[in-house]
């Protein structure tokens, strides 16, 4: 038992010392960042707005970014159809770059939707690591698209005409 009461003692103190640095880091109310995040805070039009095929979008948002992995990085705007087509004319695609840490960017592009060929419209925030062009950390939302209706005809309506003499 004396044993056990020594061995108590010698752990006792680094574990108490781990104990007080671990709960002095941090609150739980404080986030702790341990890896690359994006987060949408905004989005103009709203996610889930219909746009219409054949019009002009623009697209604003302001984005919250954390850094951990790197020195530095871009946060990009990226508008793409249903099967990953890019839909922007901006080359290169707006971005901004970042420092390693939490911040706050706003991106804005603007597109002529396609009048075929699209059903939605995808916009992504990828956060890419400087030298990167491959990431996985990125938020989107997503625009079904609607086309105009087709033009009524009166195939369906009889026309009088009138032949000879009355």
């Amino acid at each position: 038992m004396t044993n056990v009461r020594a061995a108590l003692r010698i752990l006792g103190i680094p574990l108490l010392a781990a104990a007080i640095t671990s709960c002095s880091k941090s609150s739980p109310t404080e986030p702790v960042f341990l890896q690359d995040s994006v987060t949408i805070v905004s989005i103009q039009p709203p996610a889930g707005t219909t746009l219409q095929a054949g019009a002009p979008v623009t697209f604003t948002a302001t984005i919250t970014y954390h850094l951990a992995s790197a020195p530095s990085g871009s946060v990009v705007i990226v508008i793409s159809d249903q099967s990953a087509r890019n839909l922007s004319s901006t080359v290169p695609q707006p971005r901004v770059i970042v420092a390693s840490g939490t911040g706050t960017v706003a991106l804005t592009d603007q597109v002529v939707l396609p009048s075929s060929g699209v059903a939605t419209v995808l916009v992504l925030f990828p956060l890419f690591v400087t030298g990167n062009t491959i990431t996985q950390t990125f938020q989107s939302v997503s625009y079904p698209v609607s086309y105009p209706a087709a033009p009524a005809t009166d195939l369906g309506q009889a026309r009088a005409v009138h032949h000879g003499s009355a």
